[in-house]
């Protein structure tokens, strides 16, 4: 039993490792195929089922190895100071070369959105270091999922051009700024509102990387349809939660008033539409 529970474990797992040479493979098999050729009561704990296994996968891991002159060449991929803050974000050069085998939405050329992204992205993904070890590294959790926002926006801002579409970019912040500061107004908890306020940033440049979709339509006539969205927003606001203890009429008119003055084409209107009903709307968050 145990010689044919080693043989479909060869064979699952060599199929697991396809992309891997064809020569290290056949390796492979040769090496199970003879231990199931064995007698089974010379099978140990050595060559026990779990421990071919966890060596055909170690085989099929990437091997990482750090560069000792680049762990102190640190990189800021996120600065709050540049929209008023106090504080930065920054890895190891090393850090970030894993982070860009392993997690390749981060960089793709297609551009996913920051949702489609992370969706792909949020399992832990293991490695192989200098030392032979097998490591792992993930964006589990919320402040794992906020630090790959960040990083979704450092890679895709160095894509767009940093300053290029500076004024595009502050501006697009403070409308999803905006949009959050709403639906604090009358949440129950702020966990998922304080979490969204660094994924903004990855949603504001992924709007940047559309931009050139919405040229055309710079000049449209927007008015009348951002008149309908603000009122239906405030209306939406007062469905929910007004008259209970929580709900911020004020803080709803302040942002409101944001909106209203910075949604000034379509393109605008559009992003801002699209990431309220993605982030909140959609989703009946009220952590």
């Amino acid at each position: 039993m145990k010689n044919i529970i080693l043989f479909i474990l060869a064979i699952n797992i060599l199929t697991a490792c396809k992309n891997k040479k064809e020569t290290n493979a056949q390796q492979l098999e040769v090496s199970v195929v003879r231990k199931s050729n064995e007698d089974s009561t010379a099978i140990n704990n050595e060559n026990s089922p779990k421990q071919i296994e966890k060596e055909l996968i170690k085989d099929c891991l990437p091997l990482l190895i750090d560069d000792p002159k680049l762990e102190k060449e640190k990189v800021i991929f996120f600065d709050s100071r540049k929209w008023g803050g106090e504080y930065w974000v920054d890895k190891s050069k090393n850090e970030l070369n894993k982070i860009e085998a392993l997690f390749p939405a981060l960089t793709d050329k297609s551009v996913p959105s920051p949702l489609a992204a992370y969706t792909v992205s949020y399992l832990p993904k293991k490695y192989i270091n200098q030392d032979g070890v097998v490591k792992q590294l993930d964006f589990k959790e919320p402040l794992g999922q906020d630090e790959f926002y960040l990083l979704y926006a450092y890679y895709l801002k160095q894509k767009n051009g940093d300053s290029k579409y500076k004024v595009q970019r502050d501006k697009l912040v403070d409308l999803y700024n905006a949009i959050n500061e709403i639906y604090v107004s009358w949440s129950q908890s702020l966990l998922y509102y304080d979490h969204q306020g660094f994924r903004i940033y990855a949603c504001a440049e992924y709007s940047i990387f559309l931009l050139d979709q919405y040229k055309e339509d710079f000049d449209s006539d927007f008015i009348e349809q951002k008149k309908l969205y603000l009122k239906s927003l405030k209306q939406y606001a007062q469905d929910q939660f007004k008259g209970s203890k929580i709900y911020d009429g004020n803080r709803i008119k302040e942002n409101i008033a944001i909106l209203e003055k910075l949604i000034t084409n379509y393109y605008y209107l559009e992003q801002v539409r699209t990431f309220e009903i993605e982030y909140y709307r959609s989703r009946t968050i009220y952590l």
